[in-house]
């Protein structure tokens, strides 16, 4: 996966176009989907929106993977964590969860999925859980998180 994060950077860094780094993402959803779901999900198009303001975003009416304007501004650790994020959608949908409300607001079910797999969720005011990150800071409210289950990331993301 190191590999892969430093190509993502490389890329991103020497400027290729945006479109040139979909093979990239590619190799790290497969990657992932099979060192964290068994490689059961399916490769989902990617298209990039550069005029949304988002670094992804999973689309359960296309089923489209969407890559933002924000994307471009992630470090490849990021890239993973959010790909992972986006990942998790993908599941929940494929089961018919519903995590996710219209306006993008992350339910329960969400933060539940992506603690089982170690993330640690924060809640966002305004979009529910829907904060990943893979170290918990230690001035978050213990009603605003959610602790991830033992490492299951660890050494997968870094």
């Amino acid at each position: 996966m190191a590999r892969l994060y430093f190509k993502l950077n490389e890329e991103l860094s020497q400027g290729v176009r945006v479109q040139a780094v979909i093979p990239t993402i590619q190799q790290m959803y497969k990657y992932l989907n099979k060192q964290l779901f068994a490689g059961e999900l399916p490769l989902p198009q990617i298209q990039f929106r550069m005029n949304r303001k988002y670094a992804m975003r999973w689309d359960n009416k296309t089923k489209i993977l969407y890559i933002g304007v924000d994307f471009i501004d992630l470090d490849p650790i990021n890239a993973g964590i959010c790909l992972i994020h986006e990942m998790i959608h993908i599941v929940n949908d494929s089961q018919k969860i519903i995590d996710v409300s219209a306006n993008q607001y992350h339910k329960m079910e969400f933060a539940t999925a992506a603690s089982k797999l170690g993330l640690c969720v924060l809640r966002h005011k305004t979009q529910g859980w829907s904060i990943t990150q893979t170290k918990m800071p230690s001035t978050v409210l213990k009603e605003d998180r959610i602790d991830p289950a033992p490492e299951k990331l660890k050494n997968l993301i870094t």
